[in-house]
């Protein structure tokens, strides 16, 4: 019997702590990969959005929850899959002005579940999309799962969510002004960095670096615990508690990990 949580998660005390501690960056860092590791939800690239407005902290908030409603609301509205985009979410100050931009982990979309699970318009459109900007079209040699399912190919199913947003009626009204408002169309403000295995910054190789890239503010600054968005680390917190209770795993607390 799968047993849920009811209660709503919250970010510990154990974890803002050691997030406002400089010296714990590279804990903090670990406990993230930790976290995705235990998902076992596949990261696929890191996208920093910068927009050109000079945008406060809670204009940045809805930015980023438009960026999310993006996909959800195309591929998963009844959340039935479900999609966990983004794996993370940062932000980080500017260094030019006083603003913020947004580092966002984007996890692998489970493309063929989302295919055979459902008959949305909105999803057939989309991969069809995805494809035909690859060259591929409606021909024998197009074989859904084959080729198509690469990096490439899931990074370009992302553009057509965030280049085409639908059902903004039921997007939360900050989320919607703040992606229609805010969201840079230049190519300059959208930078996607895939998931590379020979790639690594300060000693995090793959993913594991682009982890480790989102983080390097919280060494600069103690008040930038603040930066790491909440909702989205204990959305994955809760999913990965459930996954632990649904096996019959204990469950490793925060307080334990940074004894």
């Amino acid at each position: 019997m799968t047993i849920q949580l009811k209660t709503r998660p919250e970010l510990t005390d154990a974890l803002r702590g050691q997030l406002m501690n400089a010296r714990c960056r590279t804990k903090a860092t670990d406990y993230l990969i930790r976290m995705i590791n235990d998902s076992t939800i596949k990261p696929l690239a890191m996208l920093t959005v910068s927009p050109w407005r000079e945008l406060d902290k809670d204009q940045i908030k809805y930015l980023a929850g438009g960026l999310r409603d993006c996909v959800i609301q195309r591929l998963d509205p009844e959340r039935r899959i479900p999609i966990f985009a983004p794996l993370l979410t940062m932000y980080e100050k500017n260094q030019y002005n006083t603003g913020y931009h947004i580092h966002l982990i984007l996890p692998w979309l489970p493309l063929d579940r989302l295919i055979k699970g459902t008959q949305r318009v909105s999803v057939k459109e989309t991969i069809a999309a995805a494809g035909k900007k690859l060259g591929h079209y409606y021909t024998k040699a197009f074989k859904w799962g084959g080729a198509e399912w690469t990096q490439e190919f899931q990074l370009e199913v992302y553009r057509y969510c965030f280049n085409n947003p639908i059902q903004l009626d039921k997007w939360k009204d900050k989320n919607r002004r703040g992606f229609k408002v805010y969201y840079p169309t230049s190519k300059d403000g959208l930078k996607y960095s895939p998931v590379d295995q020979e790639q690594q910054f300060e000693g995090y190789f793959g993913w594991e670096g682009l982890v480790n890239y989102c983080t390097k503010s919280i060494s600069k600054d103690r008040r930038n615990t603040s930066n790491i968005d909440e909702d989205n680390l204990v959305k994955l917190q809760h999913f990965n508690d459930n996954i632990r209770i649904n096996s019959d795993t204990p469950t490793a607390t925060l307080d334990r990990f940074f004894q």
